[in-house]
């Protein structure tokens, strides 16, 4: 958050936009090519929370379908308001993207989606995944010897703890040793979903969400659910650790989409003082209404903000339980974008401008609205998403840290009031 503020303050004057815009614009269109596959880990993530009731997980999931519905509906509603009719011509900002980073972003593009590269990388990666396995069997061969020589005792006679342990670091090591072939099978697994999915079958599935099911298969082959969580533990969580910088990237639309910024201004404002705060609202009472749990309702209000964003609202709502909260982001992202274009029918906004619809995906579906967008090749939406996305996550984000809408969630919630000890009251 500090860094897109930072990078957006730098980028918004005319010369050191410029500046900035020469000298990190190729390397953040690289970047920003990455972020779909670097999203294939997020639908594997819920593996590490204990699985919900099936009641409990039907009523949750519907709980994230009326905060999707909801905050594109309201966020359309408003937009459709308040958005200039200047923005529905073709996206352009203060400043068109210079020569280096449009040809970045075209040749970005080209090589996330070539198959010869994607079996090259798959086998450096293999190779790579060898070595540390070959690596990590000798050097268990040699702790043995040395733990036998010294006449160590047994895991068994240590106690059922110690054998835990050593079962819990055998799994670390081995999701380490397996990060680069994992890694570069999913890069491999999204190119060839970019390049063979047909372009009918692309609307509803996109490439990464295609990926993320031929993952979810080929680790489950290898080794069970043990498998999908070595993959998750492993290379998921690097990958996923890679989307903070390429969101950062997003602070140069300040240069190139300065006449969006200045001419949608009262729109973005509406979303964050309006759209926000009332969305949040709706998603709690929704959940109550369908008879969720406080904790479990609570849960799902992180489920239309960014995943990185979402991780902090704990810490402003305590109520809000940490390990499901990828659950509802994972719901919300490869839901939205699976069902696209059903939500912009039903909500209206394939009728609106890419603005209306950009700001709209971008509140309700974060990155993986942004990114569904990109692949159904509405770039001008996709752009105004990626800043509604980062406006509204950061402004919900900090809702919750102030106490009396941190309290008045909770209520809505079903739960009681925090006293003065820090317990709730009934």
């Amino acid at each position: 958050m500090a860094a897109i503020a930072v990078l957006s303050a730098a980028a918004l004057p005319v010369r050191s936009g410029a500046l900035l815009q020469l000298a990190l614009g190729p390397a953040a269109s690289w970047l920003r090519a990455t972020l779909p596959w670097l999203l294939v880990p997020a639908a594997l993530l819920p593996v590490r929370t204990p699985a919900p009731d099936a009641d409990v997980m039907l009523r949750f999931v519907l709980t994230t379908a009326v905060a999707v519905l909801s905050t594109s509906a309201l966020t359309g509603s408003v937009a459709s308001r308040l958005v200039r009719k200047a923005s529905a011509a073709p996206l352009a900002g203060g400043a068109a993207p210079c020569a280096r980073s449009a040809a970045a972003a075209a040749a970005a593009a080209a090589a996330h989606s070539s198959l010869p590269l994607a079996a090259a990388t798959v086998v450096v990666g293999s190779l790579g995944t060898a070595m540390l396995l070959l690596l990590r069997r000798r050097r268990a061969g040699g702790a043995a010897n040395a733990g036998l020589s010294r006449g160590d005792a047994t895991p068994c006679e240590e106690g059922a703890s110690r054998e835990e342990q050593a079962s819990r670091d055998e799994e670390t090591e081995l999701a380490a040793a397996w990060a680069p072939c994992f890694a570069a099978l999913t890069f491999a697994a999204h190119a060839a979903a970019a390049r063979l999915t047909p372009p009918p079958v692309r609307r509803f599935v996109p490439p990464f969400v295609a990926a993320a099911a031929a993952l979810g298969v080929i680790t489950y082959g290898l080794d069970g659910s043990r498998g999908v969580l070595r993959y998750v533990d492993g290379a998921g969580d690097q990958l996923i650790s890679c989307v903070g910088p390429v969101m950062c990237t997003y602070g140069l639309y300040c240069h190139s989409h300065r006449a969006l910024l200045a001419r949608q201004l009262p729109a973005l404002l509406a979303l964050a003082l309006v759209v926000a705060p009332a969305t949040l609202l709706v998603t709690a009472a929704a959940g109550r209404a369908l008879g969720l749990a406080p904790a479990d309702a609570a849960s799902a209000l992180p489920a239309t903000t960014t995943t990185a964003l979402a991780l902090m609202m704990p810490g402003g709502l305590p109520l809000i339980r940490t390990e499901w909260v990828v659950l509802g982001t994972v719901c919300v992202g490869f839901g939205t974008a699976i069902t696209l274009p059903l939500l912009l029918r039903v909500t209206g906004l394939a009728a609106h401008s890419p603005a209306v619809r950009g700001l709209a995906i971008g509140a309700a579906a974060h990155v993986s609205g942004v990114a569904a967008l990109a692949s159904r090749g509405e770039l001008a939406a996709a752009d105004v998403a990626s800043v509604a996305a980062v406006l509204v996550g950061t402004v919900r984000v900090a809702l919750v840290y102030v106490p009396w809408v941190s309290d008045g969630l909770r209520l809505a919630c079903g739960g009681g009031r925090v006293g003065e000890e820090g317990e709730e009251e009934e």
